[in-house]
């Protein structure tokens, strides 16, 4: 199964108008933090994954599962 956090966080950030600091600030976390989660170079924790879920109103399963960027088409 392939993850998709990264691209997804990227992805709803982007598409909801916000900052990396935009971000950081809603989660309490510095704006590098959000920078290293995009490009891999940090993991974050679950508990981190569930709040970034929550603040762009996606299911967890979704957010790391599917790729938000390329939307299923209707049938």
């Amino acid at each position: 199964m392939e993850n998709y956090f990264y691209k997804n966080l990227k992805f709803l950030r982007l598409s909801n108008g916000m900052t990396q600091a935009d971000l950081a600030k809603r989660l309490k976390k510095d704006y590098t933090t959000i920078g290293k989660w995009e490009k891999r170079e940090r993991t974050p924790k679950l508990e981190e994954v569930i709040r970034i879920a929550e603040v762009f109103d996606v299911p967890l399963s979704e957010i790391i599962t599917e790729d938000l960027t390329n939307p299923k088409k209707e049938k």
